[in-house]
């Protein structure tokens, strides 16, 4: 294999590992599990919201029914002593006075009663449903989780295979042409540091050569290849 084969082959090498990698970044599992977890958030958010405005409602509801059951508990009282033989016409008289109010205040606390009750019961069914909602997410985020663990396993087993493969497609080349190589890959940050010529242009960066460069890149070969004045990559045919 000649200085140019070993290049092309090297820059298939680079190629894959770039594909692989990115197929890691891009599965469709990590960006379901990224709009699983926001999805989450909300949920959580909207409980929290609801149950800021349910805990002052419970309160008033259980203070209220305290209070229904103790007037309840006093008309009772009230209405033995009425039908008592041993009470006195004037007992008789405050003791209905005292019923009266009484019923009125327990009327008042019951309509109370119902109203609080009726705006706690949606809130704590919709606390129930976002509850459910909310753990359904819960397991599906863990499948998510384990699928990408073992996906990203596999890829990362994968890229192993093809940096080792590079490693010995890079000792066939050269060393001038190899430091040359490296170096142009590291300034455009990765990928592949040589690219052809076509129709003019380098592959790589897509920027028209001038007609010096031209000239001067079908006159070279070998160690003497020339660079990408844009991108820096050494130029193939």
């Amino acid at each position: 294999m000649d200085e140019l084969q070993s290049l092309v082959a090297l820059i298939e090498a680079d190629q894959w590992i770039e594909r692989v990698r990115a197929q890691k970044l891009q599965l469709p599992e990590v960006e379901e599990l990224r709009l699983l977890e926001t999805e989450m958030k909300g949920l959580a958010s909207d409980l929290t919201a609801r149950a800021e405005v349910l805990a002052p409602l419970k309160q008033d509801l259980a203070a209220v029914s305290a209070k229904v059951t103790a007037l309840t508990s006093r008309q009772a009282e009230l209405e033995r002593r009425l039908v008592a033989p041993s009470a006195t016409p004037k007992e008789l008289v405050a003791l209905q006075g005292e019923l009266e109010h009484l019923v009125t205040e327990l009327q008042a606390l019951e309509n109370n009663e119902i109203e609080l009750f009726l705006g706690v019961q949606p809130l704590e069914e919709e606390m129930v449903a976002l509850s459910i909602k909310a753990k359904e997410r819960v397991t599906r985020r863990q499948e998510l989780r384990d699928s990408v663990a073992e996906l990203s396993g596999s890829l990362d087993e994968e890229i192993a295979a093809l940096v080792h493969n590079r490693t010995s497609v890079l000792a066939a080349i050269p060393e001038v042409l190899r430091v040359r190589y490296e170096s142009a890959r590291a300034q455009v940050g990765g990928g592949v540091g040589a690219a052809h010529v076509s129709n003019g242009r380098c592959t790589g960066c897509h920027i028209s050569l001038s007609p010096l460069d031209l000239d001067r890149f079908k006159r070279v070969s070998g160690a003497e290849l020339l660079s990408c004045p844009e991108c820096s990559r050494l130029l193939l045919p």
